[in-house]
């Protein structure tokens, strides 16, 4: 994780992750999230369960997306 320098991450930040996503390693992820949460940066974190979303999860994942942005987004 070094390679990324997520130790000089201080701005919000919103990660959406599908657990089945073959190009996305879970763990890592996961650690990501947690150190981030250690050093108090802002977060939201977003794990979908399943490939095929359905209309009232779609609904509600840019809900959160617009959350975030609205409350993290300079006038």
């Amino acid at each position: 994780m070094s390679l990324l320098k997520f130790d000089k991450v201080t701005d919000p930040v919103f990660i959406s992750q599908d657990v089945k996503n073959p190009r996305a390693n879970l763990n890592e992820t996961n650690q990501f999230v947690k150190e981030l949460k250690n050093r108090k940066v802002p977060i939201t974190y977003v794990v979908r369960q399943h490939d095929q979303i359905t209309q009232d999860e779609q609904i509600e994942f840019y809900s959160q997306l617009e959350t975030f942005f609205s409350e993290n987004l300079k006038k």
